[in-house]
């Protein structure tokens, strides 16, 4: 693991030197009732570990073994205990990484596999890609279940990014990335329900062009999703992506009550022509409703109402964010306060200390 020392930068927090930046707008075009600006300081950023071929999905398991159960809790497979959870896509691999042993294999064989999350019972949901196009849980005993992997008898594209609800409502994305052209079998690019409970497969949204990151705000009231399409990309009915006016766009919609739903809106767009490389891609929700995604140029964080609050500049180009705690021994040791941003970024893992925590489920 690298640890580097931060410079503090007045007014904008502790930022680490050639690493990070985070910058805040000012000026009329900053909402009046935006979260200040001070929670964006940037205690510390880390490089937790590197030489991946690609990586994705990050989600935090926390979990205190029951007595008897130490002997179990120290293998890599294990779902005891504190540790992180990120898929390599190319690699066909999920790891595991812990403070105390760092990096170990956790799944191999994955298909692609992308975005992560865990269930109301704490088991990996993973979402795979070509050829198994499937939404997988690896129950507590290793065994994987398939959750979902075709409609109407039709093979789903390439399932992606993942939300789990309080009621325990699966929300994903179906892109087609890693799924060659001609074994695509569907007629959109979706937003899924899927509802266990009553064993329904429902898509809820399907005029996007590359529909990825998912997330959920605070009361699970509001559901986010990135389009990450670049131009000249297109959906199966011909929406073209700049033409379409879905390219940087994150988008919102209001959750129903029955878990559908409704008033699709634009909530920003992620637009840099100056960054070398990124695009809307995986993001999470804080507790104060701020939205952070990855896209050009870094980590954005906007409030809840779409504006911009600053941008956390990485070395590589990250692809995805998860909320974790703080066990860094010159911060609040042993602190699961989710105030820690993980970080997949290309070929690597990093981590940032934020002010504000993460929301949950989010």
């Amino acid at each position: 693991m690298k640890k580097l020392s931060f410079l503090n930068v007045p007014a904008i927090g502790a930022a680490l030197t050639g690493l990070i930046l985070v910058m805040t707008p000012t000026g009329p075009s900053h909402a009046q009732n935006a979260v200040p600006p001070i929670g964006l300081n940037v205690a510390s950023i880390e490089k937790v570990a590197g030489g991946f071929m690609f990586v994705e999905g990050p989600v935090w398991h926390h979990q205190t073994p029951a007595p008897g159960a130490l002997a179990a809790a120290s293998g890599p497979t294990s779902f005891f205990g504190d540790f992180l959870l990120f898929s390599d896509i190319p690699a066909n691999i999920i790891y595991k990484w812990t403070e105390s042993r760092g990096i170990e294999v956790f799944r191999t064989n994955t298909s692609a596999a992308n975005g992560n999350t865990l269930d109301l019972n704490n088991r990996l949901i993973t979402c795979e890609g070509f050829p198994n196009r499937r939404v997988v849980r690896m129950n507590l005993d290793g065994t994987l279940t398939t959750l979902a992997s075709r409609y109407l008898g039709r093979k789903l594209n390439a399932p992606n990014d993942v939300v789990v609800k309080s009621d325990g409502t699966i929300y994903f994305t179906d892109p087609p990335y890693s799924t060659p052209t001609e074994n695509l079998e569907l007629n959109f690019f979706g937003v899924w329900k899927l509802d266990l409970a009553h064993g329904t497969l429902v898509p809820i949204i399907t005029n996007l062009v590359r529909p990825n990151g998912i997330a959920l705000g605070p009361g699970e009231k509001k559901l986010y999703v990135n389009d990450s399409c670049r131009p000249g990309e297109a959906n199966p009915a011909g929406a073209e992506c700049v033409a379409s006016g879905s390219q940087g766009v994150i988008r919102v919609w209001d959750v129903l009550p029955d878990g559908s739903v409704a008033n699709g809106r634009v909530f920003a767009r992620l637009l840099d022509p100056t960054a070398a490389d990124g695009v809307p891609d995986g993001m999470k929700v804080d507790i104060r409703g701020n939205v952070y995604s990855t896209g050009p140029g870094g980590v954005w964080v906007l409030d809840p109402n779409g504006t911009l609050l600053g941008r956390i500049r990485l070395p590589e180009t990250a692809a995805n964010v998860g909320w974790g705690p703080a066990n860094w021994p010159f911060l609040l040791a042993g602190s699961r306060d989710f105030q820690t941003l993980y970080v997949t970024a290309s070929t690597g893992l990093y981590r940032v200390r934020l002010k504000i925590p993460g929301c949950g489920r989010c």
